[in-house]
């Protein structure tokens, strides 16, 4: 697949992260046409949102973007325009996450093992409105503890009832939701995946081949709310009064 690189942003002179940005998995609402990932949502493609937060003075200088060889032609032309002055590469996705990832880290390894980058962090274009202080914290605690995931407890979680008052999730503290972006040291995450690979990925994460190839414990960091997943139409109108109520402004 071709590649496809363009001027980095202006970072601090010690950005040594790469990210990989999943843009090829396609939702049981989405069996046709272009992937989720390009969708618009405000004007914006949700991958250009999410790689614009990825990137917005988080250290991150460089992202491997995995998508379909359908999505292709969108691909280029949606990032020509709405990604300009973003370092990226197009990488070819997988027929599974742990592939698509182990794809785009193959991608990675020359630079990984030259030492280039320090972390990469993995993120899906699903989760356009994770704010960049959140990536930012993900990379701090990875930095400390060699990887990081953010997460949410069931009191984060807000529902609304019949008369429209919000109400707050009660009891069963124990129950937590992992989010994206994930931070991880380069050279672990790609030795994990590559023995997960060779054994046939018999691990479904990214988290879980860390602890399993690395003997590395991953560590939690707390999430944000506002970093929603987009998988169906539903979602996507949730998003847009989301992004409203923020003023069209994710900090």
């Amino acid at each position: 697949m071709n590649r496809v690189s363009r001027p980095a942003r202006n970072h601090a002179s010690t950005a040594r992260h790469a990210a990989i940005l999943l843009a090829g998995g396609r939702s049981a609402q989405q069996r046709s046409g272009p992937d989720v990932a390009f969708l618009p949502l405000a004007g914006r493609r949700l991958v250009s949102r999410a790689l614009a937060s990825l990137t917005e003075e988080t250290g991150v200088s460089h992202v491997a973007i995995a998508v379909h060889e359908s999505d292709l032609p969108t691909a280029r032309s949606t990032l020509a325009r709405e990604a300009v002055g973003i370092s990226y590469e197009l990488v070819p996705a997988g027929l599974s996450t742990q592939q698509t990832v182990h794809l785009a880290l193959e991608a990675l390894a020359e630079r990984i093992e030259d030492g280039a980058y320090e972390m990469v962090l993995v993120h899906d274009s699903a989760m356009p409105l994770v704010p960049p202080h959140l990536v930012r914290n993900v990379i701090a605690a990875a930095q400390r503890w060699g990887s990081a995931v953010p997460y949410l407890g069931i009191d984060d979680f807000v529902w609304i009832d019949r008369m429209g008052a919000a109400l707050r999730f009660s009891g069963n503290n124990d129950q937590i939701q992992v989010q994206l972006p994930q931070a991880f040291r380069a050279d672990d995450l790609l030795h994990a995946y590559r023995g997960s690979a060779a054994e046939g990925f018999l691990v479904g994460s990214a988290t879980e081949a860390v602890e399993r190839y690395c003997g590395r414990r991953v560590r939690g960091v707390p999430g944000d709310t506002r970093n929603v997943e987009i998988r169906s139409p539903h979602d996507l109108f949730a998003a847009e009064g989301l992004l409203a109520a923020l003023h069209y402004v994710v900090a």
